[in-house]
């Protein structure tokens, strides 16, 4: 789980919807965000449990175990393949982990 504070993440989440696209769901800016503070491959399971985690404590939803299965699903089904398609993370379905590529100039 990526160690920030409350409003780092919420500023996080809000700078990458406004540098890439404000069409983007929140939770497809959300994990622009998780992906660019992290090194390499992070996995589908993680990626879920820290976006929930963000839930609670940003936007004030509660029933963690109901909430990590419905973002599991969404993200699974709907929000990584939509960025995979647009070209933005490589995922690999198999092993459940999301590669952002970096640039030299990133």
């Amino acid at each position: 789980m990526i160690e920030t504070n409350r409003a780092d993440r919420q500023n996080g989440v809000q700078a990458i919807g406004s540098s890439t696209t404000s069409r983007r769901h929140e939770y497809e800016r959300y994990v622009l965000w998780y992906t660019s503070c992290e090194d390499g491959a992070v996995s589908l399971t993680d990626l879920s449990t820290d976006l929930v985690s963000w839930e609670e404590t940003v936007l004030g939803v509660e029933n963690r175990a109901k909430r990590l299965d419905s973002v599991r699903i969404k993200l699974f089904h709907k929000h990584v393949p939509r960025l995979t398609d647009d070209g933005v993370v490589d995922w690999y379905r198999e092993d459940g982990t999301i590669y952002v590529e970096r640039t030299a100039d990133e």
